[in-house]
């Protein structure tokens, strides 16, 4: 299981299409290591369960992949009308 806590959006940075690197750890408060965007997407399509977890928060939701309208796969949370627990929502580094 993997948590993300921290992101990195390439420019214009305004969408989860833009998140490019994430920091993660294997716990909701454990050391953080950075992967790239196409490698949590290849984890998470292996059957990682991944989650975006806030620290400040509690808040936590579950991540999961999509396919934009160019056909670049990249990494969301699973929609429940929440902001507070959403990837664009963290920390970003």
């Amino acid at each position: 299981m993997k948590y993300i806590r921290q992101i990195h959006l390439d420019s214009p940075g305004t969408r989860s299409e833009h998140i490019s690197r994430v920091n993660h750890s294997d716990t909701p408060t454990g050391s953080l290591s950075e992967s790239s965007r196409t490698k949590i997407v290849q984890q998470i399509t292996a059957g990682t369960e991944t989650y975006c977890s806030h620290s400040t928060n509690g808040a936590q939701a579950a991540v999961v992949v999509r396919t934009s309208g160019l056909g670049i796969k990249y990494i969301t949370t699973v929609s429940d009308g929440r902001e507070t627990n959403n990837l664009l929502s963290l920390p970003q580094y």
